[in-house]
């Protein structure tokens, strides 16, 4: 998606982050389309342009059951001898570390049954 900073303003909630903000907003994976580097594409100026346009943003569950290790951009390597890049933007990469949930051992005593139980394990499954 390219897509700007002002147009992104007020247009993802407030429960989705930015995973680029999440981060740090790191200046050195900011830019996904940057023309002063990746030569895929070139404009017909001294200057070339340069843009966050490729983002990643993420609701998570509750309780929460991914958290964010990893992020950065790929693809900043020439294809073998071609002297081309994978594409003119760069791709987001991340890594998320997933949380194994367990029913609170207060809440394990207040089911009155091996079903109940059963359900409540099946649902804290489904969550992650």
């Amino acid at each position: 998606m390219n897509l700007r900073d002002w147009e992104a303003t007020g247009l993802i909630p407030e429960n989705m982050p930015d995973l680029w903000v999440q981060n740090g907003s790191w200046l050195s994976t900011k830019y996904t389309w940057d023309l002063t580097e990746n030569t895929n594409k070139q404009m017909p100026s001294d200057r070339q342009p340069r843009c966050r346009f490729d983002r990643f943003y993420m609701r998570n569950s509750v309780p929460k059951a991914f958290e964010l290790r990893y992020f950065g951009l790929e693809g900043e390597d020439e294809v073998g001898e071609t002297e081309m890049f994978p594409s003119d933007h760069w791709p987001l990469a991340s890594d998320f570390q997933k949380f194994e949930w367990q029913l609170p051992l207060q809440s394990q005593a207040r089911v009155r049954n091996k079903f109940q139980l059963a359900c409540l394990k099946l649902f804290l499954l489904f969550l992650s």
